[in-house]
């Protein structure tokens, strides 16, 4: 029996196990019909949404309630790049920048399992769809990814806040393509068959209780 987890680092590739060995073949001499293992975490759940809406200070104040929250990657990953003039950046190579998320998102998707629930992403490897439509390319090993690595089917979308939206030295965007890309990551995550439920427009402190209430932890 093959088991195909997932495409590696856009290197169109994957690690299969047959026999308990492990190894890796290019994507396209994989056999037809081969079985397909896919890494669900019902424990594990998204936070996602359009640029600038709240998110990263909605998980600030879920940690402080004791709810487990995994940062986007997309800030840490912009300071490392600049850090050391990397062209893992936007403005330079917006694929490696991409590859660098899908990569870090796996890792944390991994590591997760050390975690006890429930654990709540701020964005998951169905965003880095959005980001690869946003910069205008194609990316097979992230829907790869978005389809092997999925979490909770239930999540929460922060939709575009105009009134709360700023700009600073990351983000950069208007918030016309602020509103668009959260359209695009609804429409991601609904193709991929999960449920999003909607934050409303209040405080962080009042969308905290909100999912909360919807983990059953209120």
């Amino acid at each position: 029996m093959w088991l195909v987890c997932v495409e590696l680092n856009a290197t169109r590739s994957v690690e299969v196990w047959r026999n308990e060995s492990i190894f890796r073949k290019p994507y396209n001499t994989i056999p037809k019909g081969l079985h397909l293992r896919i890494i669900k975490k019902n424990n594990r759940f998204l936070l996602t949404g359009a640029f600038g809406s709240g998110k990263s200070t909605l998980l600030n104040c879920l940690r402080s309630r004791g709810i487990r929250g995994i940062v986007e990657p997309a800030r840490p990953i912009l300071g490392e790049q600049r850090s050391i003039q990397g062209n893992g950046v936007p403005e330079k190579d917006p694929r490696l920048f991409v590859e660098l998320m899908l990569s870090r998102m796996l890792d944390t998707h991994a590591q997760s399992d050390m975690l006890p629930g429930p654990l709540l992403f701020d964005r998951g490897t169905p965003d880095i769809l959005a980001y690869a439509k946003l910069f205008g390319f194609d990316f097979p090993a992230a829907e790869n990814a978005a389809k092997l690595y999925r979490y909770n089917t239930q999540g929460f979308i922060a939709p575009a806040w105009e009134q709360i939206y700023r700009t600073d030295d990351e983000r950069t965007v208007p918030f016309s393509v602020a509103r668009e890309f959260g359209d695009y990551v609804r429409t991601i995550y609904e193709q991929l068959d999960y449920s999003l439920i909607d934050l409303p427009y209040v405080s962080a402190d009042e969308r905290a209780d909100f999912i909360l209430h919807h983990l059953g932890m209120a």
